[in-house]
């Protein structure tokens, strides 16, 4: 196991009471008391630091960074939309008075907490983003998909303002992140690889195989997509494909959009994934032995309690003991020829360049 002082676990305090919505929703405060259960039962609890912006964050305030991922007219719209608060956005995402402060807040801290301290960082936060394009709704979806600001892309941002030029971003929440994905679509500075649930008849219905980047960014946008049931068997194949990308293209460091809303029983999705997939992706980032910052997008209520913790255990260099669950034949044998096709693709586009 790595040292206590190569990793912290973040927790943005003002998560745990704000931006809480007034009917039911599962994007809501007790999200992070699962995790929180999660981490302590795991023995990871000296890991913690529980952090919290002085006053209330505003738009105004920190609208130079915001503007490095958000349009100003989407900044704008989420303004006029708190003062009638509170209000549903769209059928997916709402606000309450003090949705944009808890918003801006853990956007700033994943900017800032990107580029200092500890090796592994690991950012418990909400509302989530990786949904939110620069203008709010991505590439034609319906909803925002209960995110309000891209954290992931605030976090990848961060680093190119210091100069870095090879940034990857690795999003397993089972939602493609659409949002991330326009945003760094027509760079080749951030690689963007993201494993989700086939869209053709899953939320947010992007992310497609031939969805690959346009100009700089073609070859740059990756998206490997299984189907329903998936274990861990199937998933643990796409793993070993993002290592190798990720050994291609050298990244300065990864930024991960965790999220763990494809564990089996979660609530929100139909795939059977369990700590032992979530470990391995944890020990996979850690092989690479390059600085790695994951911010929380999914995840409601067992795979933040279990998954998450397997998850830095694979970040710590540590084993954990779970048995694997197995995909379908047939579903492992179509989403495999679906996948080895992008990949060819990918390492074509890169080959020749």
């Amino acid at each position: 196991m790595i040292s206590q002082g190569q990793l912290r676990i973040y927790v943005v305090k003002n998560s745990l009471t704000k931006h809480k919505p007034w009917f039911y929703h599962p994007e809501n405060p007790e999200r992070l008391m699962y995790a929180l259960k999660g981490i302590r039962e795991e023995g990871l609890e000296d890991y913690l630091e529980y952090i919290s912006a002085e006053g209330k964050p505003s738009i105004h305030k920190y609208e130079e960074l915001l503007l490095k991922v958000h349009c100003k007219n989407y900044l704008k719209y989420l303004e006029e939309m708190s003062k009638i608060a509170p209000v549903e956005i769209d059928p997916d995402t709402y606000i309450v008075n003090d949705t944009i402060e808890l918003a801006v807040e853990s956007y700033i801290y994943s900017y800032t907490i990107a580029r200092t301290g500890y090796r592994y960082k690991a950012i418990l936060l909400r509302p989530p983003g990786h949904h939110a394009g620069k203008c709010g709704k991505a590439m034609n979806t319906v909803t925002q998909g209960f995110c309000i600001l891209n954290n992931a892309a605030a976090a990848a941002n961060s680093l190119l303002d210091k100069g870095y030029n090879r940034i990857a971003v690795l999003d397993f929440d089972i939602h493609h992140g659409n949002g991330t994905q326009e945003i760094f679509y027509k760079t080749d500075k951030v690689l963007h690889m993201d494993i989700h649930r086939d869209p053709s008849n899953f939320y947010p219905f992007t992310g497609f195989p031939d969805q690959i980047g346009k100009g700089r960014g073609r070859g740059y946008s990756v998206n490997l997509v299984i189907g329903p049931h998936t274990g861990d068997d199937y998933y643990e194949e796409l793993i070993d494909i993002v290592e190798k990308l990720l050994r291609m293209y050298k990244p300065q460091q990864v930024i991960v959009s965790m999220g763990f809303d494809g564990y089996m029983g979660d609530g929100l999705a139909d795939t059977r994934l369990s700590m032992y997939m979530y470990n391995k992706l944890g020990l996979m980032l850690h092989q690479l032995s390059i600085p790695i910052t994951s911010i929380l997008e999914g995840g409601y209520s067992l795979g933040l309690q279990y998954g998450l913790p397997a998850y830095i255990k694979g970040l710590l260099g540590t084993d954990v003991e779970a048995g694997e669950t197995k995909t379908p034949k047939q579903i492992v044998e179509e989403y495999r020829r679906i996948n080895n096709k992008t990949i060819l693709k990918i390492e074509e586009i890169w080959g020749g360049g």
